[in-house]
């Protein structure tokens, strides 16, 4: 190590970490990365226990991105190549664990292929994970800001704009928190959602009634639905749905 001819290394990793990281010198392997049925056994139990399964899952992701970190530090290079294809398969047999690894995106230890998936499953709203309320909740407002301001969805943007309602009705039992969210929810919608992409109907039905527009974004979005109908309805021709949005996937 550069730090080796000091008396004392300061090592800022957890305890549990390090035990990990001290059994694979020892055996050359890790019991997190040896434990494949960890998250099957989650998926077994009742409905009810969805909030628990959420919580082991990402639970797992993150104890695994911190162990590739320690594995970095410790320049095993063996040990973060098993990680990292741990991660992948658990990514792609849990969809919600993407957004944890979007969480650290920019770190210079998370690996890239895992990184790489979990943009796919995001793009592709694998799983529906758009959609699921319990894994948005605990995101990040630069993380929804990093899913908004992406331009590889295939997903729609009324798909994206129900997406950041539900990430904004979370924030627990604070009310300072929740209305915190719900503000930073507006700036967001009304920076990075496209209106124009919508049709009128999602407009007058979601949008408008949510408050997270400004009324001159409104109003320009009802005025470009107007013409685009009076030049359909001159020309003859049938209005195709606005359904995707911008670049499509890019995977």
């Amino acid at each position: 190590f550069n730090d080796a001819s000091k008396q004392t290394v300061k090592v800022e990793q957890e305890g549990r970490i390090l035990e990990s990281i001290v059994e694979y010198l020892h055996t050359g392997s890790v019991a997190m990365l040896e434990d494949e049925d960890q998250n099957s056994d989650i998926e077994e139990k009742e409905e009810t226990n969805n909030r628990n399964r959420k919580a082991a899952t990402t639970s797992c992701e993150q104890e695994l991105l911190k162990l590739n970190s320690a594995a970095l530090f410790f320049h095993l290079t063996s040990l973060a190549a098993k990680i990292e294809k741990k991660l992948i398969k658990l990514i792609k047999s849990h969809p919600e664990s993407s957004f944890g690894v979007l969480e650290v995106a920019d770190a210079p230890s998370t690996p890239a292929e895992a990184l790489s998936q979990a943009w796919e499953n995001v793009h592709l709203n694998k799983g529906s994970i758009l959609k699921n309320k319990l894994a948005l909740e605990p995101l990040s407002a630069s993380v929804v800001e990093l899913i908004l301001r992406d331009d590889h969805h295939s997903v729609t943007e009324i798909e994206l704009f129900r997406m950041l309602q539900l990430w904004a009705s979370g924030g627990g039992g604070d009310q300072q928190r929740k209305d915190e969210r719900q503000e930073t929810a507006k700036s967001l919608c009304q920076k990075y959602i496209k209106l124009e992409l919508m049709d009128a109907g999602e407009v007058s039905a979601d949008a408008a009634p949510s408050g997270f527009f400004t009324d001159a974004q409104l109003f320009e979005a009802y005025k470009s639905f107007a013409l685009a109908a009076k030049e359909a309805q001159d020309q003859d021709i049938v209005l195709p749905p606005k359904k995707k949005r911008r670049l499509g996937p890019s995977i």
